[in-house]
């Protein structure tokens, strides 16, 4: 796998490194953990949680942006922002632009709280979106220094923030950067269309995701999956037989495909899902990665294996599988872990009312055709 840089990487557990070398971000902050739970879709956690990487950008700090500054502040922080440089460094404008970009992301998570039209939510996203065109041009297909990494970051903060607006117009610009020629801007692309999983142009612009699958990129290909998976509908054909022609791949991508296509209602990934679900797995389970120039060998912690098989329950409780079914009471009742214990219960609770929902509107749908039938 490759990335830009460990700053724009993260997992859950800050201990936690991918096998082809990349660091995880440092310990974060109270309000970095919250924005970073806040950025992944459900089945996107499991990139997080399963690789020991992350593929979007998250915080890593808190931001010096003055917090009562104004939406409208700190689109005018970002539209200032040239690039300019004076004897080879950023200008102040430019360094306080990707800090302004991350503010914009917490913001616009809460966006009824910060605008008070439609109007105006329409107009911030055209400036945003403005920004990133003007931006895409001069990106870089493999960042390097510290100010082509700040820019990055800026770009990547702000299409998250975009995503949150849930705007149908601008999907047309997510579908463009999945075309970028840097592959965490791919990976950024991916995951906020999945986070417009509800707007039906998103939606529909899971045709665009289909060739990431086949990525050059391998954590591309796994939040590929993943966004597959927010995208399409339950039982889409399509989506599950793109999907599970990554079951072939490595052993990441695999899980991902796995719990992609349980979501999809499929379990041609169970034989996956099941071993995932498998204390003993993941605690048998070599990590082989390259920290400080050297090579490290090493098994996961038990907070490590806690956290994937916690990931894992959340895909695999929707898969509605009796042998899946089984295997999640019995981590329900006597994992070692009181998380995963917990992780299982509310999975199971959550399931349970979710076909007891659907039960009800097929027997009332039922119900109707027996009465038109009168």
């Amino acid at each position: 796998m490759s990335h830009s840089n460990g700053s724009e990487v993260s997992s859950l557990d800050s201990q936690s490194h991918g096998e082809d070398g990349v660091d995880a971000a440092p310990s974060k902050s109270p309000a970095a953990t919250t924005l970073m739970g806040k950025l992944f879709v459900v089945p996107a956690i499991v990139v997080c949680i399963m690789l020991g990487v992350a593929v979007v950008v998250v915080l890593f700090g808190t931001s010096s942006i003055d917090k009562p500054a104004t939406i409208q502040e700190l689109l005018v922080s970002i539209e200032a922002d040239s690039g300019a440089r004076e004897y080879g460094m950023l200008l102040p404008a430019a360094k306080e632009s990707w800090q302004a970009a991350q503010e914009l992301a917490v913001r616009f998570d809460q966006k009824d709280k910060h605008f008070n039209s439609e109007d105006e939510i329409e107009d911030a996203a055209n400036r945003v979106v403005s920004f990133l065109e003007k931006s895409k041009a001069g990106a870089p297909s493999l960042a390097v220094t510290d100010d082509e990494k700040r820019g990055l970051m800026r770009d990547h903060y702000l299409m998250l923030a975009l995503a949150r607006l849930g705007r149908p117009s601008t999907v047309s610009t997510f579908q463009a950067l999945l075309k970028s020629p840097n592959a965490d801007t791919r990976r950024v692309a991916l995951q906020s269309l999945a986070e417009m999983g509800s707007v039906a142009a998103a939606k529909a612009a899971v045709q665009d995701v289909y060739p990431l699958l086949s990525d050059s990129d391998s954590a591309v290909r796994m939040v590929a999956c993943l966004t597959v998976a927010a995208l399409a509908d339950r039982g889409d054909a399509t989506a599950i037989r793109q999907v599970a022609a990554l079951l072939e791949g490595d052993r990441e991508t695999q899980w991902n495909a796995a719990v992609a296509l349980a979501r999809l209602g499929s379990g041609r990934g169970k034989l996956i899902l099941l071993n995932m679900l498998d204390r003993g797995f993941w605690e048998k389970l070599d990590l082989d990665y390259v920290e400080d120039g050297r090579r490290v060998v090493r098994q996961l912690s038990s907070s490590e294996v806690d956290d994937r098989l916690r990931a894992a329950i959340l895909s695999a409780s929707t898969l509605g599988d009796a042998e899946v079914d089984a295997v999640l009471t019995r981590l329900r009742d006597g994992d070692a872990s009181i998380h995963v214990r917990e992780a299982a219960r509310v999975a199971i609770e959550e399931e349970s009312k979710m076909r007891m929902s659907q039960n009800r509107q097929s027997n009332a749908a039922q119900v109707a055709l027996i009465d038109e039938g009168c």
